[in-house]
């Protein structure tokens, strides 16, 4: 099987121009002999946290689906891709798998990155698509810095498919008025020792988990700035300066902070013993391999190790949830 992981760079909310952008790199895929497409999540709305991505939810039969769907079956390829998406009352982040005959599997992001809770709801979780390409797990978005979606899919799975859009938030700056900033790692001291093994998460980790899995992972991810205000920002702002009391007069500008990072992007096939077959990308861009079925292995699965995130970040995570939760009921309401 040749896979292909698509690097994109989308307009945030331009959505013509970012279906025509994802449908120009499937094509690309297409002609150098790819079998299955992976696109990242937000391919088509963009990833940015703001009440409008809610409000870019499609319904399950919505307009950038319709194009997969298109797509899949005159190129007779795989494609996969995660979009916000309206299921019922809710949004959540699902990933679709589109078959050549216009058949779907969809999983839904269970375990949400920092902030998404404001803006979507967790899902189910990672699922199996059998297909004439072998048994393909899809797995979400912040999905793959859980140990349980990787053990969901050990032993069940040929390879794993990930359409992503993760942020390199613990290099983050908050930008306040007056030409002030502060470096969220400066906010959460937690951070600075863990940074080489942050850089990391969207490429080695994924390496560690196809290692663990004895199966693949293809990766899509997003390129390019991440640009956002900070979502409920008080209250985001003191749990990040929990610690460092010399920050807390800051709170009263944290309305007009602009959040300010990149994406990881390192979009990439991982072979089953930990190594990237294709260097991770930098940019928009594709990521090409050939796969062969790996033989039977000699033992089973191990457990993927958790990802290197602190327990400050998880804790100050945990005290926003509420008032992240509060902030999506808003902003789904129709």
């Amino acid at each position: 099987m040749r896979a292909a992981a698509v690097q994109l760079a989308p307009v945030p909310f331009a959505l013509e121009a970012n279906l025509a952008a994802a449908e120009a790199a499937v094509r690309a895929a297409a002609a150098q002999g790819a079998q299955l497409v992976v696109l990242p999540a937000c391919f088509n709305t963009g990833y940015v946290y703001s009440p409008r991505l809610t409000a870019a939810a499609e319904p399950p039969a919505g307009l950038s689906l319709q194009r997969l769907t298109a797509l899949s079956a005159e190129l007779n390829i795989y494609l996969a891709a995660a979009a916000v998406r309206r299921q019922g009352r809710e949004v959540v982040m699902v990933a679709v798998l589109v078959t050549p005959d216009g058949c779907l599997t969809t999983a839904a992001q269970r375990r949400l990155g920092p902030w998404e809770a404001a803006y979507f709801a967790p899902g189910a979780g990672p699922l199996v698509a059998d297909t004439a390409l072998g048994r393909l797990g899809l797995l979400v978005g912040w999905d793959f810095t859980d140990p349980a979606a990787w053990a969901a899919l050990a032993g069940r799975v040929d390879a794993v498919v990930l359409p992503a859009a993760p942020v390199r938030l613990h290099r983050a700056v908050l930008n306040f008025p007056a030409a002030r900033k502060v470096h969220l790692a400066e906010l959460m001291p937690a951070l600075l020792p863990r940074r080489a093994a942050l850089d990391d998460l969207a490429s080695g980790y994924l390496g560690q988990a196809a290692a663990a899995l004895g199966a693949p992972v293809i990766h899509a991810g997003l390129a390019g700035r991440f640009v956002a205000q900070l979502p409920c920002p008080r209250r985001s702002f003191l749990a990040a300066a929990l610690t460092r009391p010399r920050y807390w007069a800051w709170v009263t500008a944290a309305p007009q902070v602009s959040l300010r990072a990149t994406f990881y992007a390192a979009s990439a096939v991982y072979a089953t013993d930990g190594r990237a077959i294709t260097a991770p990308l930098l940019d928009a861009g594709l990521a090409l391999a050939d796969l062969t079925a790996p033989p039977a292995p000699a033992q089973p699965p191990r457990a993927v190790p958790p990802a290197p995130i602190p327990a400050q970040a998880r804790f100050a995570a945990a005290l926003l949830r509420p008032a992240l939760r509060h902030a999506y009921a808003t902003h789904r309401a129709p």
